[in-house]
Parts: structure tokens; sequence; C-alpha cells
């Protein structure tokens, strides 16, 4: 049976590369930007407003304490692990690599629209 279904399948498909495809894959976002997109434009404006102190309401050490999941490896994973087991797997290597465009993509067009704007 084993044979019978994996004889048949297709071979993985990949979109055309284009000249902005290539461009895109070279040019990677600057570090200091892509956090600030997902704090709402609102609440950096009200920020950005305000000298109010902002306490801190979470502790990561408290999170860390009250986590009951099972450390992946018994903790163990090194970096060149992870990365191993992540392109051994062809789903979740799709799916971070589809992640990772249309998130190169949305940033290329906030670039864009605040370009027009100043």
């Amino acid at each position: 049976m084993h044979h019978n279904t994996t004889s048949h399948s297709t071979p993985p498909t990949h979109p055309p590369r284009t000249a902005a495809s290539d461009a895109r894959s070279t040019r990677s976002p600057p570090a200091a930007r892509p956090h600030r997109m997902t704090i709402p434009p609102p609440l950096l404006a009200m920020l950005a407003s305000t000298e109010a102190p902002l306490p801190r309401v979470l502790s990561p050490a408290e999170a860390a304490a009250a986590c009951e999941d099972e450390e992946v490896a018994g903790g163990q994973l090194q970096e060149a692990g992870f990365r191993m087991a992540l392109n051994a797997d062809v789903a979740a290597t799709t799916k971070m690599a589809e992640g990772i465009n249309a998130f190169v993509a949305e940033t290329l067009k906030l670039e864009s629209a605040l370009r027009l704007k100043l």
C-alpha cells in the first residue's frame, strides 16, 4: 500500500522565479523595524504622546515558572538540531517560507505607502 501511494505522488512545485522575487530574497528587512509592525499604530501613537509611567504587568520569570509544557528535546535542542528538524518537515518549511514571503511583501507595501506620505 505504501509503495502504491508514494510512487504516484507528484513532485513539489515552486512558483516561477521573477526579478521581483530575486530582489526580495536578497533583501532582508532591517532588524529595527519589523517588531513595530506587530504593535497597533493607535497604541504606538498613544504611547508616544504620553510621559505617564508604564508599569510592568507580565513577568517572564513568572510565565516560565507557570508553564507546564515539556521542553523540546528535554531543553537540550541547539539551533543546528532545530534547523535540521525544521528542514526535515516539508510542511513546516513550506509554511515558514510562505509566512516569511508574505511578511516581506507586506513590509514592502508598508514602506511604499510610507514613502508616498513623506
